[in-house]
């Protein structure tokens, strides 16, 4: 079945479910640039902390790398935060990992989604959705026991 031949609301669901694999790959895709970013300024941080150490430095060069590597180190620290929180987002707005069952068949073929309810503009009553649905079992409320006397 083609995405054409969808009705509106089916047509709707199944473009909200490609945006959603978009997304899902787009947060995916910041979250392995910040990995990047994460791994290069650990690397820069170490390479400062290894610099203050070689012989012929001056006190003010030492305290110099020592700031640097600790500010690289900061950043690396939040880039991998940043990072594990673009992965999860990555995760959560996945069809595949996180969707319902009908957004996982729509992405592989556009389906036609069965409509629960009327849509918003719809003359259908609500005596007339109950007519056409079979009726839900409800539990019967029991009367609370009443004590006699004093409590």
């Amino acid at each position: 079945m083609s995405a054409d031949t969808l009705t509106f609301p089916s047509r709707d669901f199944h473009e909200y479910a490609k945006l959603k694999v978009a997304l899902s790959l787009g947060f995916a895709g910041v979250g392995l640039l910040l990995l990047g970013l994460a791994c290069e300024d650990g690397g820069q941080s170490n390479a400062y902390d290894l610099r203050k150490d070689v012989s012929g430095t001056t006190n003010w060069q030492e305290e110099g790398f020592d700031e640097l590597s600790a500010g690289f180190g900061f950043a690396c620290f939040v880039e991998l935060l940043g990072a594990i929180v673009a992965f999860a987002v990555s995760i959560y707005f996945s069809s595949a990992l996180c969707g319902s069952l009908n957004e996982k068949k729509t992405i592989r073929t556009p389906l036609e989604i069965e409509q629960v309810y009327p849509d918003y503009g719809s003359s259908t009553s609500k005596a007339q959705l109950e007519e056409e649905s079979p009726p839900i079992a409800t539990a019967t409320a029991t009367p609370a026991p009443t004590y006699k006397g004093t409590v």
